[in-house]
């Protein structure tokens, strides 16, 4: 993947921060950059090239237009003279990380893997890029398929155990999950239940509490489930995802025993089960809205949710509760309410109203 982003500020900057005697050329050259633009999304790659081209030899202080020529050059098909562009201006500036991914990514997409891994291995020893960002990026997919390369662009890996309770669970107690899940730094894991739910069990909370370092990313989650009625299921399995990698638990066993007559809880509508992160991360928090069709409140350890309801009361007596904690810490809340009914919202902290919202 290309990364020749913020080269609009990067003119635009050079264009202001000149005198009057530069403006004339700056300006051109920022003219030619917009029109380089605009015939790169209309397909006319050498004619973009030329436009680039000309902008950089009226501003040879800029590593982004460098970058945008060889990009132009690569699409019109000329990916030997956009190599000898990039190589150009890392003679020029040596230390110019986006330009040594740029050619490193050309490199392993023309299959000059020696080329590339030469230049994975400056940037990786600078700091400049992490190697799984790298693996993610599909430009070096030739890299990763190579014995000789792989080690430069690790694939992701995801793994998980999971412990449950044993025996017989008392109808309307809880039926408790936990799941250690490791990955690679900065993986950003995602879960799903895939068994069939016949009714037994209704997710009540979520606990996902993260912890990191530079050479893994761990997630301990707890999922407690209220049970509903008696009998037998089997449930799961939960898959755990990052990014292409996907790992599955072993399927789970309950048995739910009524020691008197037989009651039920009425099924309402069920919150699948996810990670709080995925819920929480959908937008700034906090804040008060909607997820998967299901009111929701996220808000800090220090803040409360006030919910009212068009119609007044509503037939579900608490909300599934989620709590994302990094290392131990609690950071945030979220409270999912499983019905449909409409209604409003605020979070409050210190008596302020910090959010507030509305579904229907």
């Amino acid at each position: 993947m290309t990364q020749v982003a913020g080269a609009t500020a990067l003119l635009v900057g050079t264009v202001f921060g000149c005198g009057d005697a530069e403006m004339d050329p700056l300006a051109k050259s920022l003219s030619l950059y917009d029109e380089g633009r605009v015939q790169m999304k209309e397909g006319a790659f050498v004619d973009a090239a030329h436009s680039f081209h000309q902008a950089r030899a009226l501003d040879a202080n800029s590593p982004a237009l460098t970058a945008w020529e060889a990009r132009a050059l690569e699409q019109a098909g000329d990916a030997e003279a956009a190599e000898e562009i990039l190589s150009g201006g890392l003679h020029r500036w040596r230390g110019h990380s986006d330009l040594r991914y740029n050619r490193a990514a050309l490199r392993a997409r023309t299959l000059n893997l020696e080329g590339a891994a030469q230049d994975l291995a400056l940037l990786y020893s600078i700091g400049a890029v992490d190697p799984f960002v790298v693996a993610d990026d599909g430009d070096f997919a030739s890299m990763a398929n190579d014995p000789n390369t792989a080690a430069l662009v690790p694939k992701r890996e995801v793994k998980v155990s999971m412990r449950s309770e044993l025996g017989a669970v008392m109808l309307g107690e809880t039926f408790d999950l936990e799941l250690q899940v490791a990955g690679s730094p900065g993986s950003d894991f995602s879960i799903r239940d895939l068994g069939a739910n016949n009714g037994l069990l209704a997710l009540e909370r979520v606990v996902e509490d993260k912890s990191s370092s530079s050479q893994w990313e761990e997630a301990i989650v707890q999922i407690v489930y209220r049970t509903l009625t008696d009998g037998a299921m089997k449930g799961g399995p939960i898959e755990v995802t990052d990014g292409a990698s996907v790992a599955l638990t072993d399927p789970f066993e309950i048995e739910v025993v009524a020691l008197a007559e037989r009651t039920t809880r009425n099924a309402e509508a069920r919150v699948p089960l996810v990670l709080p992160s995925g819920i929480i991360e959908e937008n700034e928090p906090p804040w008060v809205g909607s997820w998967n069709g299901f009111p929701v409140f996220v808000f800090g350890p220090d803040m409360s949710p006030e919910v009212q309801w068009e119609n007044g009361e509503i037939d579900v007596d608490r909300p599934v509760n989620m709590e994302f904690r990094r290392s131990g810490r609690t950071e945030w809340l979220a409270q999912v309410w499983p019905t449909s009914a409409s209604g409003s919202g605020t979070v409050v902290s210190e008596g302020e109203v910090v959010a507030s919202g509305s579904w229907k």
